[in-house]
């Protein structure tokens, strides 16, 4: 060392290629002798592992691997390096992990990341360790394979809607749940059913295993317990790569009340005055009552018949029940006329007084005919209609309901009291129609 012109504070630092030296430096401020001691540098790099194998990875998953690089404690000089990756964009080097310095006796864990997909099959790559140490030549490559099990679920619907469902009936519907051919190994998993207890799985239920280009048809069933929308949520657990699981329908259905909509099929009318005559053909129909003084001069009791109030069953609840009449005249009004059925038959164009089939008549409820009554009238007839449905088991299918001006207890001298409206015979009028909602009796 043969320094001149210098003077001062004089920090001394000895370099050489392959050398380190101890001191790494000196400071002096006056002439001296300094005296180093040089020896070979040696950094001394361990890896394992040597190669890097992911194995089998589904699709849908990311997998990370560790690589662990150590800096020697024998070794007298940091190691500093760098990781970088080529090949398959499958792979990755985690955040953070790019570089290293390690001084002697530390060891750095470097995460490398597979993240597989489509097409399935063999991914490959080199991991290139760049670094300073003396015991093995630089750059370190080391393999990084791994292989893509991509498996592909196809399910044939995105919901389950049974739109509406009578009451008391029930609905089935399938969907399909599909592992495509270019899958590359078998798809299991679980099916089954949350929320509404009316709708359940009849087929396909549980667990299930799919081979590639195989398929299962699962049947959900509808079946309600009461009128109204009802929801549920079909669960579809599974392995498959290219989809989130659960997979998840929406089921929705909704339970409406039966409905009986028709004309008459049978109208008549009958007279206590005149028992021997029928009027089935007429083109009006009569509901009334007249007193003169003592003397009961007529009583008319209409009879109507619906085919469709035979197919309501026992137990059934009546929602709703109107029958529409074509008002052609009101005498005498305001008032009230009962309701009534019969479960004999009865022939319209025989019926008269005499003939009349057994007639049941309720005091309640009562109906009010007022004065404004002409055109169509929507004779709600709902309580009267339950009451018959309750007494089916008694009294069997209604055949036919009435009505009448119930007698009247009256101290006027005349009451007469007539409703008069178009019978299904009438030309240009509308024939007696009902319409009823209701909801047979429903298993639990």
């Amino acid at each position: 060392w043969e320094k001149e012109d210098l003077e001062g504070v004089v920090t001394v630092t000895p370099e050489k290629d392959g050398l380190i030296f101890d001191p790494e430096n000196k400071v002096v401020d006056e002439e001296t002798v300094l005296l180093f001691t040089a020896a070979e540098e040696e950094i001394k790099m361990e890896i394992n592992p040597s190669d890097i194998d992911f194995g089998d990875v589904d699709g849908n998953e990311e997998k990370t691997e560790e690589i662990t690089i150590l800096n020697s404690v024998d070794s007298n000089n940091n190691l500093t390096g760098s990781l970088a990756l080529s090949g398959s964009d499958n792979f990755s080097i985690a955040d953070g992990d790019e570089a290293f310095d390690l001084p002697p006796g530390e060891s750095h864990n470097a995460g490398i990341i597979f993240s597989p997909d489509a097409p399935s099959g063999q991914k490959t790559g080199t991991l290139e360790i760049s670094h300073n140490a003396t015991n093995v030549d630089s750059p370190i490559e080391v393999d990084v394979q791994g292989v893509s099990i991509y498996n592909f679920i196809d399910v044939s619907h995105s919901s389950v809607q049974f739109g509406k469902v009578d009451a008391g009936g029930s609905g089935i519907r399938h969907i399909e749940i599909e592992n495509l051919s270019d899958s590359v190994d078998d798809i299991n998993g679980f099916v089954s059913i949350e929320g509404s207890s009316d709708f359940s799985i009849t087929t396909n239920a549980g667990f299930f295993s799919i081979s590639p280009g195989g398929g299962i048809l699962v049947s959900i069933e509808f079946s309600p317990s009461g009128i109204g929308f009802k929801s549920a949520k079909l669960m579809i657990e599974h392995d498959a790569s290219n989809e989130t699981s659960p997979i998840v329908l929406a089921v929705e259905g909704e339970c409406v009340p039966l409905v009986i909509e028709e004309d008459a099929s049978k109208d008549a009318y009958v007279n206590e005055l005149h028992q021997g005559d029928n009027y089935g053909d007429s083109e009006k129909l009569k509901i009334g009552y007249y007193k003169y003084g003592s003397q009961i001069l007529y009583k008319r009791i209409t009879l109507l018949d619906f085919e469709g109030l035979r197919d309501i069953p026992d137990g059934s609840t009546i929602i709703k029940a109107l029958v529409h009449l074509d008002v052609i005249s009101v005498d005498d009004p305001p008032f009230n006329i009962e309701f009534g059925y019969t479960t004999q038959n009865w022939t319209e164009g025989s019926v008269t007084w005499s003939t009349r089939p057994l007639i049941y008549f309720f005091s309640s409820p009562e109906y009010q005919v007022k004065e404004e009554f002409e055109g169509l009238w929507s004779l709600d007839i709902t309580k009267g209609l339950q009451i018959t449905v309750d007494n089916i088991s008694n009294y069997g299918h209604p055949q036919g309901i009435c009505f009448r001006v119930p007698e009247i207890y009256s101290t006027a001298n005349v009451v007469n009291h007539l409703l008069t409206f178009a019978s299904r015979e009438h030309p240009g009028k509308n024939p007696p129609k009902i319409y009823v909602e209701y909801i047979p009796p429903i298993d639990p």
